[in-house]
């Protein structure tokens, strides 16, 4: 029985040992296939454990040396790759002397190696009672992240030199730069690589936590499974055929696998499958290893994008700036498009304008198989799909898509025309003539436009604006060099195109003197005019500036030109050269010129600096408008008008006109006296008319102007004016309407006389007559009252008399009574002064027997 009990031991000790034997083949493969270093020391602090990524970095395996020298026996410095790195700072010495060791930077300068830049996180091991055992550090290589990022921050510095609208998005990836790097620490406290461990079967044995967390899935949900019956939609099929492989062959693979993860963006992920043998090395299953490349992945397209961006950019910059003419530009810029985009058709088509009748194609560039409206050369009417996909593009704020998928439908009767299924466009907008459309057409299939093809188609359009816009306008300026010459020469006035920079420079010359008062200035030099008009330079006159001044051809007037001068003429470069000095740009004055023949010519002179030679006076037209005859008949005009006022003065009499297309009223000078209003405070219309008009008068004139226009019939009335003062006129209005063949009434005109001294002498005549009535009346009612008032009067005399008899009998009596009555008074009076007497005696007699008995009280 011992024996069989021995064996079992045995057998019992075997498949520990193998057990402890596979447990230790696990970590060794686990640490030797990790992308981060691993080193170690015991409780001595001596080095012990290298895995294979520090053994690479450091070409050597772990020495047993005190942590004293390790800095300089493994060359390792700060994380600026020069300081060397002091003992104590050594990320394993931290972690030895029990501090927990997170982020950490450092730097391995192995001979031999390019520098490496290390992230290390690290800490003490204990063991269950709390003795320290030793210390372990994981070392993660960073050098790549530190290389892409100078390749970044050099890339920025390019793009900012190339265009800078590309600033605001490197700094974005700069910040994402950041962002992964924080989250790349953040990992970092643990593993950061998803691990999975298969047995020889492919049946799931283990995941670690970092992948359950990146899948979103239990670790329980796929232990004991197969990929495929964890996976059986078939996505992770690549990854199932790459383990297999590695189960089948016992060798070490890598593969990148996108993962698809449920409402997360996908990611990408580099996983190195590395078999697992035992002693006998038979495969005992397979450790995958999966790190995230995705950031990675997404740079590295992101720049090549960029790289494709600008290298398009610049091809479209070229052909636009080589570009001499605006088909030609336009012509080369659609080339390269149609290369970039890899597109059908590429075209530019005018006007994009939802209100034009027809549209057309000045430019197109197609494959040889799908040409356009260009080929056709024809104008095509504006059908209101086309004008719909107008109206698109003017509303976006950038490039449109349209056909299938989008937002915008194609517009039906021009793609089934010329055969396009999808469509890119965007409006260019240049700053002369009218919005272009600017476009791509896929005929071939049906075509998903990318964000980044409508980001560059976008760009594109903006130096094609630009580049429209340079074009066009030197095209307009060459036309209007053209107007302008055409006008010049065939001007009927005369034009002086002269260069006055001469001027410029003895002008500031006086300012930098110190003069401010240029007139005064003049009237002490006048010298200074003459030396002035020496140095202006005539550079052209036009056929009418030859016919004014009688000269068969240019030169021979520019060899007369003094004999053209009249004193008038000096006195207007005066004023020019004034209106110069003070910085106005026109000017205009009346001035009087000689031909060749001495004969006078009265013109209006127009200076103007030529707009862009302000600064210089380079250019100056001078224009001289003969007006002689218009002089004359002015004269002539002044003379009739200074007549016929006078005569309307001296009858008192004005006119009027009345325009009643524009109610605008004329009055003669003679209506403004007889209304006493001041010209240029008067209204000059009907209504201003009326106000002037007595209050009580007012609708009497109204009515009868009225009934005047609708009866067609001229009118004769006589109304009063109110003034100012209180003062009232009379006037007589006369007034005819004229009427146009339709019976419409155009225009009236009348007079106005001023007869408020013949209703004076009227109104005096009147009243005379009728005080001579009155007088002749009052004189026959005296001589018949006359008598009647005699009778009375002997009446009245008689009833006086009577009456003064009986005041001087009533008198008397009134005078005895009173003697009476005084007597009876003066009686009265002496009783009364005598009881006054009595009274006062008694009060004195009181007042002394009062003060006796205070004295008889006192004693």
């Amino acid at each position: 029985m011992a024996p069989e009990s021995d064996q079992s031991i045995i057998a019992a000790l075997k498949q520990a040992e193998q057990a402890l034997t596979g447990e230790k083949e696990f970590r060794r493969c686990l640490l030797e296939s990790m992308a981060d270093g691993v080193v170690a020391c015991d409780a001595n602090g001596i080095l012990t454990l290298f895995n294979r990524s520090a053994r690479d970095w450091h070409g050597m395996d772990p020495l047993r040396l005190p942590p004293a020298e390790w800095a300089q026996h493994y060359d390792l410095f700060r994380a600026d790759g020069i300081t060397p790195l002091p003992t104590d700072e050594i990320p394993l010495a931290r972690a030895f002397r029990g501090e927990s060791v997170r982020d950490a930077g450092m730097a391995i300068k192995t001979k031999g190696q390019p520098i490496r830049f290390i992230l290390a996180n690290g800490s003490v091991i204990l063991d269950e009672a709390g003795k320290k055992l030793g210390a372990v550090v994981i070392m993660r290589d960073v050098t790549e992240f530190r290389r892409l990022e100078m390749e970044l921050r050099k890339s920025n510095e390019e793009l900012e030199k190339r265009v800078e609208e590309r600033t605001e998005e490197l700094r974005q990836i700069n910040r994402q730069l950041h962002l992964r790097e924080h989250e790349f620490r953040t990992l970092a406290n643990s593993l950061p690589d998803n691990i999975v461990r298969y047995d020889r079967q492919g049946r799931t044995v283990y995941v670690n936590p970092v992948l359950e967390k990146t899948l979103g899935a239990a670790a329980a949900d796929m232990i004991g499974k197969r990929v495929r019956e964890i996976n059986p939609d078939g996505s992770y099929e690549a990854y199932a055929q790459a383990l297999d492989a590695a189960l089948a062959s016992g060798g070490n693979g890598e593969i990148e696998l996108t993962l698809f993860i449920p409402s997360e963006e996908p990611l990408v992920h580099q996983i190195r499958m590395i078999a697992e043998h035992d002693d006998h090395g038979e495969v005992t299953g397979v450790l995958a290893i999966g790190h995230d490349i995705t950031e990675r992945k997404r740079m590295e397209e992101e720049r090549t994008q960029n790289f494709r961006y600008f290298e398009s950019m610049d091809k479209i910059n070229r052909a636009i700036q080589t570009a001499t003419d605006l088909e030609g530009m336009l012509s080369d810029a659609l080339d390269v498009v149609l290369d970039v985009f890899d597109c059908d058709r590429a075209f530019l088509l005018y006007p994009c304008d939802p209100g034009a009748p027809s549209w057309s194609v000045p430019m197109e560039r197609c494959k040889p198989e799908y040409p356009g409206v260009l080929e056709l050369g024809i104008e095509v009417p504006t059908s209101s799909d086309v004008a719909q996909t107008f109206r698109f593009l003017l509303e976006a704020d950038g490039a449109v898509t349209f056909g299938p998928g989008t937002q915008h439908p194609l517009p039906a009767d021009a793609s089934e025309r010329f055969g396009f299924k999808s469509m890119l466009s965007t409006a260019l907008r240049p700053k002369v003539d009218s919005p272009w459309q600017f476009g791509l057409h896929q005929c071939s299939r049906v075509r998903n436009w990318t964000a980044e093809e409508e980001r560059l188609i976008r760009e594109i359009a903006r130096r094609l604006t630009d580049g429209l816009n340079t074009m066009l306008i030197y095209r307009d300026l060459q036309k209007s060099e053209q107007r302008y010459r055409l006008v010049f020469r065939n001007s009927p006035v005369s034009i002086w195109e002269e260069d006055f920079s001469g001027v410029k420079v003895l002008l500031d010359g006086l300012k930098q003197e110190g003069v401010t008062d240029i007139q005064a200035h003049f009237g002490q030099h006048p010298e200074i005019i003459r030396q002035c008009a020496q140095t202006v330079k005539v550079v052209d006159v036009n056929e009418a500036a030859l016919a004014l001044h009688g000269a068969a051809s240019k030169e021979a007037l520019l060899e007369g030109l003094i004999e053209t001068f009249t004193e008038e003429s000096f006195d207007t470069f005066r004023e020019e050269l004034i209106c110069l000095w003070e910085g106005e740009n026109m000017m205009m004055r009346d001035a009087a010129v000689r031909t060749l023949t001495g004969e006078r010519r009265d013109v209006t002179v127009y200076l103007a600096v030529c707009p862009g030679y302000e600064n210089s006076l380079g250019k100056i037209f001078v224009s001289l408008i003969d007006i002689t005859e218009r002089k004359r008949v002015e004269e002539a005009l002044r003379h009739s008008e200074a007549s016929l006022n006078e005569a309307q003065r001296t009858a008192h009499l004005g006119n009027w006109e009345l325009n009643l297309a524009t109610n605008a009223l004329h009055w003669s000078d003679e209506i403004h006296r007889i209304f006493e209003i001041d010209r240029e405070q008067f209204g000059a219309s009907y209504d201003a008319f009326l106000g002037a008009i007595h209050p009580d008068d007012r609708e009497m004139v109204n009515r009868a102007y009225s009934q005047s226009l609708a009866d067609c019939t001229p009118y004769d009335i006589v109304h009063r004016l109110l003034m100012k003062d209180g003062r009232i006129k009379y006037v007589e209005e006369c007034c005819e309407t004229f009427y146009d063949e339709d019976g419409r009434p155009l225009r009236s005109i009348g007079t106005v006389q001023d007869i408020t001294e013949r209703k004076r002498v009227e109104e005096e005549l009147h009243l005379q007559t009728v005080e001579l009535e009155e007088e002749v009346a009052e004189r026959q009612m005296t001589q018949e009252n006359l008598q009647e008032k005699a009778l009375l009067l002997e009446e009245e005399i008689e009833k006086r008399q009577k009456t003064q008899e009986e005041l001087e009998q009533l008198n008397k009596t009134l005078e005895q009574r009173v003697k009476e009555r005084t007597i009876e008074l003066e009686e009265k009076n002496m009783e009364l002064h005598k009881m006054n007497r009595i009274f006062v005696g008694r009060e004195l007699r009181m007042v002394e027997l009062k003060e006796r008995i205070r004295e008889l009280e006192g004693a």
